[in-house]
């Protein structure tokens, strides 16, 4: 997006003109002899997005003076005013292409040094944003406004007019997943900061309430709780970006307990080219409905003692404990880096290791403990990679001995998780792969229960909990297959969930296809061949699956847009996004180069698990 800021006079002026290709921010200099006279100023960016400020100038005068041409975006598209640490004015415009003249009421600041700040966090490079004819003046065009309460007011009315808005059209999609967990509409990003308290599960995830697709809009987190990790109940969103302190968005993060306070970890972003903060909100009530500032400055510095400059990937703290030490991970464009709390109210750290490198920048990192090992799991744009090893929590290093992927491709993506009232250490994902324009986007995987083997590997089983959204039953036994399609007509559905068990025989390939047409054909094919489970959109290089006395099972959650496969006593747990062909609900069982029987084939249909009685209260 270009920017184009003109300041104007009524009288003779200077003319600056500055052209910043290589910075996203930069302060922008100001003649001394201007300031408190109305003065000028053009600044131009090729930039897609940009933030600059002024330096400070004194209020001299009742009210400051502007004309703004930009769309409504309270905050992310707007023209500031700061004065101690924080925005004390602010307005966006009201739509692209429609100037409208501001007046800002800033008398209780006469002789106060305060600055300006231009802000443009829209990506799309089509749109403009205009603010000219800046002065300072005794006398106002029209009624002022510009209060920061008000704005943040605007904003969350804002936000809850677009979920509103997309409620229908969000609801008519019939790709739409209905037992999966999603927000009422619009799009949903990274699961964050699950916990379990007060009988109640509570699930926090990146939520857009603006756009249904990637790069429009704010990230916050949307909050559900669920007594059984399988209904959820909506609840109002948790955590706001702190505008008033210049943030604009609410980044992923973790739930941790500090004496005896739950806290949220997350990572704050602020105008395009400012470095990422650390911060925390600690819980006001014992609903975890509201949330407020744990302190009034970032818990982890920029730069933490001992450690590089992170550069502007920074993001993504996950909080653990270890030795009676509390450990940070916190993601960089290398990999994973660990930090260690030097005191217990948790404002001060220092920086140990990079424990976890990856090609690609990577986000959402979790460490779980089983037993004397550690799991490592982090997604880097790319399939979620694991890495289980030993860790010595007095030096702060990981020591690998077992790596790999959680699924076979990047739809399945930023991992979080939490401990439930069994002791059972429980894994919950993104989905993604959905087309936009859909009025939502993405939804969270079944939750799974995660553990190691005897070698170290891991293991993934669907919650057992799920079993309570079953409402019917049908069954296909020893069904003979041979080369061809065995269509099962008794078996049909886009909401079931499948139990398969095959015998082998002499067939070098076997499986179902799922969401196929009458004949058996354009589905989703699951399909074990010679030692390997081939599906649709894999990107490694292989998944091996061999037959356990002789036989091959199969337990697939179909949900819409959603196909969940688990196989190979827990050691293969794959997803996919898939769209059928309209009215494509049958199911098929086959078998090639030989034959083979479907020993026993279970199908459930299932009940909606989402709560969508979401009063428009956020």
């Amino acid at each position: 997006m270009k920017i184009f800021i003109r300041y104007s006079v009524f009288f003779a002026f200077a003319l600056l003109f500055l052209s910043l290709k290589e910075k996203g921010n930069s302060n922008i200099p100001m003649d001394e002899k201007l300031l408190g006279q109305p003065f000028m100023l053009l600044l131009q960016t090729d930039k897609p997005s940009y933030s600059g400020r002024s330096n400070e100038f004194i209020i001299q005068k009742k009210y400051i003076q502007f004309d703004i041409d930009a769309s409504y975006d309270p905050f992310r598209t707007s023209l500031n005013l700061w004065f101690d640490g924080k925005i004390i004015r602010s307005h966006s415009g009201r739509a692209h292409g429609k100037v409208i003249s501001v007046s800002w009421d800033v008398s209780q600041y006469r002789g106060k040094k305060v600055h300006l700040q231009i802000v443009d966090a829209d990506e799309k490079p089509e749109k403009n944003l205009k603010v000219f004819e800046i002065v300072q003046t005794d006398e106002a065009k029209n009624k002022a406004t510009g209060l920061v309460t008000d704005e943040v007011k605007n904003a969350k009315e804002f936000a809850a007019k677009a979920i509103k808005g997309n409620l229908q059209k969000a609801a008519a999609d019939e790709d739409r997943p209905i037992y999966h967990f999603r927000p009422p509409s619009q799009r949903m990003n990274d699961p964050n900061g699950t916990f379990y308290a007060n009988g109640y599960y509570h699930l926090f995830y990146q939520h857009n309430p603006l756009a249904d697709f990637s790069g429009g809009g704010y990230m916050l987190w949307g909050h559900a709780r669920s007594k059984d990790m399988v209904t959820w109940e909506q609840l109002p969103i948790a955590l706001w970006p702190d505008w008033e302190l210049g943030e604009l968005q609410c980044y992923s993060g973790d739930a941790y307990e500090v004496d005896g306070k739950t806290m949220l970890f997350y990572t704050g972003v602020f105008a395009p080219g400012e470095p990422r903060q650390q911060l925390a909100r600690v819980a006001v009530d014992k609903d975890f409905i509201q949330w407020k500032n744990y302190l009034p400055k970032p818990v982890i510095k920029f730069f933490p003692k001992g450690g590089e400059n992170p550069g502007l990937s920074w993001r993504d703290p996950y909080l653990f404990e270890e030795a009676g030490k509390t450990f940070a991970l916190l993601t960089t464009s290398q990999g994973v880096s660990i930090y260690e709390a030097t005191n217990k109210k948790l404002d001060d750290w220092t920086f140990k290791n990079v424990i976890y490198k990856t090609k690609g920048a990577p986000e959402c990192p979790n460490f779980f403990r089983f037993g004397n090992k550690w799991m490592l799991l982090v997604s880097p744009q790319n399939p979620v990679e694991y890495a289980i090893g030993t860790f010595n929590a007095q030096k702060g290093t990981f020591d690998i001995e077992n790596k790999g992927v959680l699924n076979g491709n990047p739809q399945y993506y930023a991992t979080q998780g939490l401990v439930d009232s069994q002791g059972n250490q429980i894994l919950f994902g993104l989905v993604k792969g959905f087309k936009n324009g859909k009025g939502w986007r993405d939804c969270l995987t079944l939750p799974r229960i995660l553990s190691l083997d005897k070698d170290g590997n891991p293991l993934q089983y669907p919650l057992p909990a799920l079993k309570s959204l079953r409402k019917s039953e049908k069954q296909v036994k020893d069904l003979s297959l041979a080369s061809g399609n065995n269509v099962l007509e008794k078996i049909k559905g886009d909401v079931l969930e499948l139990e398969a068990e095959f015998e082998v025989g002499t067939a070098t390939a076997l499986g179902l296809r799922l969401r196929c047409n009458a004949e058996g054909k354009n589905g989703f094919e699951i399909k074990y061949e010679n030692g390997q489970l081939i599906l649709p959109g894999t990107k490694v290089e292989s998944i091996p699956l061999q037959p356990i006395n002789g036989k091959i099972n199969f337990h697939v959650f179909i949900d819409k847009g959603v196909i969940e496969i688990y196989t190979g006593n827990g050691r293969i747990a794959e997803l996919r996004v898939f769209y059928a062909g309209k009215g494509n609900n049958n199911v098929t069982a086959f078998a090639d180069k030989g034959t083979a029987k479907l020993k026993l084939l279970k199908a459930y249909e299932l009940k909606e698990a989402n709560d969508l009685n979401w009063d428009g209260k956020i």
